[in-house]
Parts: C-alpha cells; sequence; structure tokens
C-alpha cells in the first residue's frame, strides 16, 4: 500500500501549475486519487499500477521502474482534442521512482506531461 502525498507536473506544450494539491493511495496493484490539472480543473484518476524491475542499489536504497494504466476525469479538449468529446480519458504512465526504506520519490511521463511526486509505502 501506497500513500502519495503531493504532485508537480510541467507539460511540454505549454505551462501548467506548480502545486497539483494531490492526493492519491495504491493499494495491492490499484490506484485512485485527485489532483487540480494544469487548467485548473479538479480531476480524478484510477486504474493498476505495476513494478516491472526493482533493484536495491544500497542498504536500504532502491530503484525502481513501472507502469500505470489507468483513467482520468477533469479534461477538456486542451489536453487532447477527444478530451472534449469523452467524459473519461484513458491513459498509460510510465514510472521512475528510488526510495530509500518507506519514503521516496518518483518520475513519470505521460503524453506531453512530466510529473514528480512523493510516496510512503504503508
Amino acid at each position: 500500500s501506497t500513500l502519495y502525498p503531493g504532485m508537480w507536473t510541467r507539460h511540454l506544450h505549454h505551462g501548467g501549475v506548480d502545486n497539483n494539491q494531490a492526493v492519491a493511495l495504491g493499494y495491492r496493484g490499484y490506484f485512485a486519487g485527485t489532483f487540480v490539472n494544469s487548467y485548473h480543473r479538479r480531476s480524478y484518476a484510477v486504474g493498476f499500477e505495476r513494478s516491472l524491475h526493482r533493484r536495491e542499489v544500497a542498504k536500504d536504497v532502491t530503484l525502481g521502474l513501472g507502469y500505470r494504466l489507468g483513467a482520468i476525469r477533469g479534461y477538456d479538449g486542451r489536453l487532447l482534442p477527444v478530451a472534449g468529446k469523452v467524459p473519461v480519458v484513458p491513459f498509460a504512465q510510465a514510472v521512475g521512482d528510488v526510495s530509500w526504506k518507506r519514503v521516496g520519490v518518483e518520475g513519470t511521463f505521460c503524453v506531453r506531461v512530466v510529473t514528480a511526486g512523493f510516496f510512503i509505502r504503508l
């Protein structure tokens, strides 16, 4: 189980918000969360996450690679044209992280958005 207490994003094609006021929970490979997107609208995301590779590189320090697949609600056509036509947009996200014991930081990439955030393993 994992708590994600915050994230910051940067769109590669325009500016975004610095603090996305995010909170999310992961449990047994699934996640759900909410955040303020870069268009200042509350968004909700659900899906599943999987680890592809995890390696301890020093005592209590681990590097990980994985992915998330899910759906997001709260975007419109400014992100992608299809987002203005459907209420929920599917997404695929590449995830990399570094952790020390139960806390860490992760970076993700999804379409045209780079994200950084903290996590705590419960």
